[in-house]
């Protein structure tokens, strides 16, 4: 993707947990967004908004 020249943003990232999730990884998947949330690229309230809509 990001070889492409496109940039991930907040769905994409968004998409990635929720996957993580979904499949059972369930400690990946809070790993990589504490790491994002921490890193400033998520907001933790976006995933719980988000998943209203699932």
């Amino acid at each position: 993707m990001v070889f492409s020249g496109c940039m991930p943003d907040e769905s994409t990232y968004i998409i990635l947990v929720e996957g993580l999730a979904y499949e059972g990884f369930l400690y990946e998947a809070k790993e990589l967004l504490g790491n994002l949330c921490s890193r400033g690229v998520l907001d933790k309230s976006l995933i719980e908004e988000e998943s209203h809509y699932s």
